[in-house]
């Protein structure tokens, strides 16, 4: 017998080998014999961005294959048979379109820009508010039916006891398997349509900023590093969006709780109080925890911001530094920054540790608490009440560990949303283009201007343009000259509208170009950086290759 089912076992593992070769040999003969390179485009030359990728649209889809999600298995399809290519996705419907996330966004932020306290919270609100809402909703029903099974289980196992006879108990058994399929379906709908949310709102809040980057003076600008700046695209940008998870939850895993223990009052009466004290002493430990948290939060982020500006000056810096061998000395000034960050982390991640420990230990000191008193005074423990209390015990399981990581979310996401409302308050840049009746030939204009580099916060600026008039006609070419630090470059910023103008005026008619002293090319070919986005046109392109005396 131990031959022949060890003959058995080996033929199985021969026959799942050979079905396994046979997949990968359909694979490579059916795969695309076209190569992948890290040099391939993202998108092909044929394909125009602005008209949207050529995979299948889910906007035409029926309400029954998107519940189901039966739109992508033309994606699954395509997937057996070869590598999935960018032309195999699904493109986005039109509300997921980054340009439509930062209209319904960028709209809804310059409302609250027109009020006394702008807050980037509420013109998150007012954008997804209403569909954030309805999610909510449909948590509500997906939390009450996960009570439905341990309630049904008392009275299947209540019913096993009797040894009674009928139909009830397939119909108990019946009930409680379509409750768990039900309550799995609800519970992925939930994560799915918040998934499609909190991307939609990913992409609103870092088209936001980064147009705020492109819009914003210099002399604002020159209140954020660009470690902060960097910091904003990405960790706040981060954080604010898992506020969609923590803000549910926040109400969510306390309703949870209280029909919890309301269900474990019907059936230990009054001996859950036992295990409700220890929740209760722990509520105020776990408060002073959390505002632990917040403050190592914030001297962790403040030190974070301070070492990327400082990696940034030395990346800037680097060839200078190699020069005169100060690779260690500003090495060590970088960690400096390092340390104090990590040491902040570290204080923060040992918070952590002890909040949920505190938390993760709260359900076994609740059911051992609960049952001994229960036993204490006088009540009977039977299989029913014991396997009920378990299934309800199991779900504050969830609830009490999760409720920590719910407090730090939404104290990180409200601290991230602070600093992002203080960056997207700073003026923009506002380019007067204005043409006057009785200047038609002057290209700019600048009447008694009064300029500083300083921001609109400080009470006294310090002036570096006082009182200066200029006219500049239409085609002529006009040199400035003066000494180091006379103002040069800031009447051509102050022309451009980067400076803060104090009184007076500044004009220009049509377009501007302005070169930098110092150059900069972005990362692709001479191409890219000549088009900038524009399409392609063969003869001016040529003559911008003429005229800048590049051409080979």
């Amino acid at each position: 017998m131990e031959v022949k089912k060890c003959l058995k076992d080996s033929c199985v593992v021969l026959l799942d080998v050979m079905f396994g070769m046979s997949i990968n040999i359909i694979r490579i003969k059916q795969a695309s014999p076209k190569s992948s390179s890290m040099e391939d485009p993202l998108l092909s030359v044929d394909t125009d961005i602005e008209e949207g990728f050529h995979g299948d649209s889910g906007n035409a889809k029926s309400y029954w294959d998107h519940m189901t999600f039966k739109t992508i298995t033309s994606v699954m399809n395509h997937g057996v048979i070869k590598q999935l290519g960018f032309d195999d996705l699904l493109s986005l419907p039109n509300d997921m379109e980054p340009s439509a996330c930062h209209d319904k966004l960028s709209s809804c932020w310059r409302v609250q820009l027109c009020s006394s306290n702008p807050f980037f919270y509420k013109a998150i609100f007012c954008a997804y508010g209403w569909p954030y809402l309805c999610l909510g909703l449909l948590k509500v029903f997906n939390d009450c039916i996960g009570f439905a099974g341990p309630l049904l289980l008392n009275k299947l196992i209540r019913f096993l006891q009797q040894d009674s006879m009928g139909w009830d108990g397939y119909l108990l058994a019946l009930s409680l398997g379509l409750t768990s399929m039900l309550k799995s379906f609800f519970d992925t709908q939930y994560s799915f349509q918040l998934g499609k949310l909190k991307l939609m709102l990913r992409s609103s809040i870092m088209t936001v900023i980064y147009q705020k980057v492109l819009c914003v003076t210099q002399s604002e600008r020159s209140k954020f590093s660009e470690g902060e700046i960097q910091t904003f695209m990405s960790v706040d940008a981060d954080r604010t969006v898992n506020l969609c998870n923590s803000f549910h939850d926040m109400w969510s895993l306390p309703l949870q709780i209280g029909v919890a223990l309301y269900l474990l009052y019907t059936q230990v009466k009054f001996a859950f109080l036992s295990g409700l004290a220890i929740t209760i002493l722990l509520i105020p430990v776990n408060k002073w925890i959390s505002e632990l948290i917040a403050s190592a939060t914030e001297k962790m982020m403040k030190q974070k911001d301070e070492r990327i500006r400082r990696t940034g000056e030395i990346l800037t810096h680097i060839r200078t530094l190699k020069m005169y061998g100060w690779e260690h000395l500003f090495s060590s000034w970088l960690m400096e920054t390092r340390s104090s960050e990590v040491k902040h982390l570290s204080t923060r991640k040992y918070l952590d540790a002890w909040c949920v420990f505190f938390w993760a230990t709260t359900p076994t000191l609740f059911s051992v608490s609960t049952f001994g008193l229960f036993a204490l005074m006088g009540h009977q423990l039977d299989a029913a009440t014991v396997f009920t209390c378990l299934a309800l015990f199991n779900n504050l399981i969830s609830p009490l560990n999760s409720f920590p990581w719910v407090i730090n979310g939404l104290i990180d996401a409200f601290i991230s949303t602070r600093r992002l409302s203080r960056f997207l308050c700073c003026s923009e840049y506002k380019h007067v283009l204005k043409q006057k009746t009785e200047c038609e030939d002057m290209a700019v204009i600048v009447d008694d201007a009064s300029c500083a580099w300083s921001s609109s916060e400080e009470k006294q600026p310090n002036l570096v343009l006082n009182h200066v008039n200029l006219c500049l006609p239409k085609g002529s070419l006009v040199a400035i000259i003066g000494e180091v630090g006379s103002g040069k470059s800031s009447l051509l910023s102050a022309i451009l509208g980067e400076m803060m103008l104090i009184h007076g005026s500044v004009h220009s008619s049509g377009s501007v170009a302005y070169v930098p002293q110092v150059p900069w090319i972005m990362s692709g070919t001479i191409r890219d950086n000549i088009l900038f986005g524009k399409n392609y046109d063969s003869r001016r392109y040529s003559d911008t290759i003429q005229g800048l005396c590049i051409r080979c």
